[in-house]
């Protein structure tokens, strides 16, 4: 692959372009294309966090498939989250630094992480949120609304959440938060499943 001198707005650009299909690739378990576009735009931006990013978790995926994967996963739950990304980058980037080979050396990561987060942006664990919740959703989810944001540690609490929403007459609120989502890999066929809940919801209520 040739390098390219490029203007600054015109790099910016293409790197970020070059970033989001780098990340699919590495979603799609296309590890070594993936490093290979990741390395290239490192040799037009050295210092890009993202794809020095990519570039690691890419290396380690040779080797440390499901660690990696599920590294990345929690990254981007991290930014879909409003979490300041400088600071989930920081985080991720030393953890995989420190990377050992052991699945026990993540979790534990991603607990500490979990901590400073829940104190930091006065918010609650999805799973403690889901204890409160039992047996009353609505009551539960309304208490916090306005007043604590709701953690999430992995896609399938996401879904979870969404499916709750829709279930308890959420829709519109369901649909902010998908929207949020589109951005993201977390953006997917399950997400398209939740979505077509919705809208067939909806369309009985208007036959009503």
């Amino acid at each position: 692959m040739d390098i390219i001198k490029l203007t600054d707005t015109r790099t910016r650009q293409v790197i970020n372009k070059n970033n989001k299909k780098a990340f699919e690739l590495f979603s799609a378990k296309q590890f070594q294309k993936s490093f290979e576009l990741f390395a290239h735009n490192l040799t037009l931006e050295p210092e890009n966090t993202e794809s020095t990013i990519g570039i690691l978790l890419a290396d380690m995926a040779q080797d440390f498939e499901e660690q990696a994967l599920s590294l990345y996963e929690y990254y981007q739950i991290l930014l879909v989250q409003e979490v300041s990304k400088a600071r989930a980058r920081e985080q991720i980037l030393k953890t995989i630094r420190s990377f050992d080979g052991s699945t026990d050396q993540i979790c534990s990561a991603m607990r500490e992480f979990e901590d400073l987060r829940v104190d930091s942006i006065d918010g609650i664990l999805y799973k403690d949120f889901k204890h409160i919740a039992q047996g009353n959703f609505k009551e539960a989810f309304e208490s916090l609304l306005f007043s604590t944001k709701i953690i999430f540690t992995d896609k399938g609490e996401i879904y979870e959440f969404l499916k709750e929403l829709v279930e308890n007459d959420y829709q519109d609120m369901s649909i902010e938060y998908i929207e949020s989502l589109k951005r993201s890999i977390i953006y997917d066929g399950e997400i398209e499943k939740i979505l077509q809940k919705v809208a067939y919801d909806n369309s009985k209520k208007h036959k009503l």
